[in-house]
């Protein structure tokens, strides 16, 4: 019988990229499992968050690096994991550089030189990807030059708009402003874009005049704008409060030959409006509507909202009836806006003409126009038409606020008509509002005027039941009792302490809170001019 044969060996599984064993990096983060299952991404080590900051030394001191030597940690100005989600999207090569310089915190030096130079080169592209993710003016500087120095290699547009990018970012704007010249000393002559880049830069960020002196030094480059970018210059002009540098522009723009657009006879109409110079705007109107075309709603509507906020309700009418000449049906927020500006100027019977306008039209109406017209009919003292407005808003299936009824409640008071306002008040609560101090703060003041305190009281009674802070608000209550009616009436209404008292059975009044009131009431009328005085004849016998 042979002798039984040795088990052959079982063959291992080779390791390559089906069986997914392999050695974990960076660059390739699926470390186990097959090709289609578990799968698994090696994480970034997260930061030691109990690292000490190194020793301030003022012998060491360097301003363009100084943060990165009190916090080594933070030296990249970006945490681990979004260094590591920012360098998943750039190429093997732009990690190499960017951890070039993190090995070395962030700063220049020979051994980043040293370890530029172990690549053999590094492109034009290259050097613009690197650009856009790093966030240190001084480093990316640094790298910019470094890389121009290489042999028989010069900057294109992408490395020099990436520049741009990077130093504005970084609030270097004043040095992103010389990269004209710095392209101009290496041979290459700056483009429309480029000016293009830095004027959006500082349009973003409400620079008009580095807008102004960036197209300066456009015309200093012999680089005409297109209609696009004379529009930009303008409106970043404009909205900066230079009107006039604006216009000049605008006539360097008539010197070129340039075709006006839509937006760029409104942009100039904007400045005029916001300057109050109605009749240039007016005749920039005109021009606009004989060479290309009529202003739409919305640019009539616009030039409302901007005069009204203004004050200037002449140039505002002045618009509208140009928008009538044009045909122009106004839309419900230019309705809005005249209608309020005019409410609060004092002129209601034109904004209620106005707003009689819009009803017929059919137009939806804001209950802020409501309230408007009800606010200014209250103050003329014309509380029918004001009740009328509110009849109305409830029959168009609106529900007045608080506002609404505070008016109305103050105008009832101010012609003594106190029971209808005190009425008022509880259709108010009734309707589930939650009136406020100046919802009460004229009945108040009409009981303490007519010495009725038992109104007071229950008034008082029913706003603790309500949940006011009452102490607050009588104090409150005193304070306008001594500035508009003077300290004598204050002091003849103070026995109201003696209601109070009275009260502090049915509310939380302590005897503490009294006597906050009488010293408030006192250091009020020290405050009045010759207080001293006035206390000294009211308190004689």
């Amino acid at each position: 019988m042979p002798p039984p044969q040795a088990p052959t060996p079982t063959k291992a599984n080779k390791y390559y990229f089906f069986y997914g064993h392999r050695n974990p990096s960076q660059n390739r983060p699926t470390v186990r499992g097959g090709l289609f299952s578990n799968r698994q991404t090696v994480n970034p080590s997260k930061p030691n968050k109990n690292t000490e900051s190194l020793p301030f030394d003022i012998h060491k001191w360097d301003p363009h690096f100084l943060r990165h030597n009190n916090s080594p940690q933070s030296s990249s100005g970006l945490s681990p994991e979004a260094s590591f989600s920012v360098s998943r999207r750039l190429s093997p090569i732009a990690r190499f550089i960017l951890d070039a310089f993190r090995k070395n915190q962030n700063r220049w030096g020979p051994s980043v030189v040293a370890e530029l130079n172990k690549l053999r080169r590094v492109p034009q592209n290259l050097v613009a990807e690197v650009l856009k993710v790093q966030i240190d003016p001084t480093l990316a500087s640094k790298f910019f030059h470094w890389a121009g120095k290489q042999k028989g290699y010069n900057h294109n547009f992408a490395s020099y708009n990436a520049f741009a990018y990077c130093l504005n970012r970084n609030n270097q704007f004043r040095a992103a402003d010389q990269l004209p010249e710095l392209m101009d000393s290496q041979g290459k002559e700056p483009s429309e874009k480029q000016f293009e880049i830095l004027i959006r830069m500082h349009s973003d960020a409400n620079r008009g005049l580095r807008v102004y002196h960036v197209y300066e030094k456009m015309k200093k480059f012999g680089v005409k704008p297109r209609v696009f970018l004379y529009n930009r210059v303008m409106d970043a002009l404009v909205k900066t409060g230079h009107l006039n540098l604006a216009l000049s522009v605008y006539d360097d723009f008539k010197e070129d030959g340039l075709v006006e657009e839509t937006v760029t006879f409104m942009i100039l109409i904007k400045g005029l409006c916001k300057a109050g110079r109605i009749d240039e705007m007016l005749e920039t109107l005109g021009r606009m509507r004989t060479k290309l075309c009529k202003p739409d709603v919305f640019a009539y509507t616009a030039l409302v909202k901007m005069l009204v906020p203004e004050g200037n309700l002449a140039g505002c009418l002045r618009v509208w009836e140009e928008m009538k000449r044009d045909l122009v049906e106004p839309d419900v927020m230019a309705y809005a806006t005249i209608i309020i500006g005019l409410s609060k100027a004092g002129r209601v019977e034109e904004g209620y003409e106005l707003f009689k306008e819009m009803k017929k039209r059919g137009h939806l109406i804001d209950r802020a126009i409501y309230g408007s017209l009800v606010d200014s009919f209250v103050a003329v003292k014309k509380l029918g038409s004001a009740f009328d407005l509110l009849k109305d808003l409830v029959n168009s299936g609106y529900r007045a606020d608080v506002e609404i009824y505070n008016s109305l409640i103050k105008g009832l008071c101010n012609v003594n008509k106190v029971e209808r306002a005190y009425k008022l008040f509880q259709v108010t609560i009734q309707e589930g509002l939650e009136p406020d101090f100046l919802s009460v703060k004229p009945l108040l003041l009409s009981y303490a005027e007519a010495k009725e305190m038992e109104e007071f009281c229950k008034l008082l009674k029913q706003m603790q039941k309500l949940g006011f802070p009452v102490i607050d608000d009588l104090s409150k209550f005193f304070s306008h009792l001594v500035e508009k009616k003077g300290a004598i009436l204050a002091l003849e209404q103070f026995y109201v302490m003696l209601i109070l008292v009275k009260f502090r059975r049915h509310a939380d009044v302590t005897t503490r809170s009294l006597r906050y009131l009488a010293f408030l009431l006192l250091l009020l009328i020290v405050a009045l001019p010759k207080g001293f005085a006035k206390l000294e004849r009211l308190i004689q016998p």
